[in-house]
């Protein structure tokens, strides 16, 4: 039995289907996100260079980790979780270094993002600019860096973005990510 907890990516042909087919009970389905998947063949340099510089995420930065992780769930409304839960989960991703912060050159952190290796890929997630701080080039500059250092270490850089959100998008296609597929998230 699906509740409202459940949430599945898929394409559009497939997401059609349980939709239609779900229409015939009480527990309807529907799209809750539209998504876009992305790699990243051939890395480009952003042509404006933001203030600030890349930091992995460290012991010390773990209060602001579980905030922007709660930032992120809260305005994408995926997953949401509590403030516990976010910091179990900040303490694993300092521990695998696999989070980084944007500090800006006033060295307040402005932008986070994780990254995280399986096979050949290197999956880039959970960006996110304090909502202050955008339109700066931040996150451009942050899935940059992260991605080249995917990319130094022999990954394919991808991501999945919010198909609905026209500047994320533009920010990676400016860096080289390039569009490969159309997915939605049903519940």
């Amino acid at each position: 039995m699906l509740t409202n907890s459940h949430a599945f990516n898929m394409k559009y042909d497939l997401a059609d289907y349980f939709i239609s087919r779900s229409s015939e009970s009480a527990a309807a389905l529907f799209i809750k996100t539209n998504m876009f998947a992305y790699d990243c063949p051939d890395l480009k340099e952003p042509h404006i260079r933001a203030d600030g510089e890349l930091h992995r995420c460290a012991p010390k930065d773990m209060d602001e980790l579980v905030e922007f992780i709660d930032f992120f769930h809260k305005e994408t409304g995926i997953d949401q979780d509590s403030l516990e839960a976010y910091r179990r989960k900040a303490e694993e991703a300092v521990r695998s270094g696999s989070y980084f912060i944007w500090r800006n050159k006033e060295s307040k952190s402005v932008a986070v993002c994780s990254i995280r290796p399986k096979g050949d890929l290197a999956s880039v997630g959970l960006v996110y600019t304090r909502e202050e701080y955008r339109r700066r080039h931040y996150a451009e500059n942050l899935v940059y860096q992260v991605s080249k250092m995917a990319k130094d270490a022999g990954y394919m850089p991808m991501l999945y973005t919010d198909a609905d959100y026209a500047a994320s998008n533009a920010c990676y296609e400016k860096i080289g990510y390039v569009l490969r597929g159309k997915l939605c998230t049903i519940g």
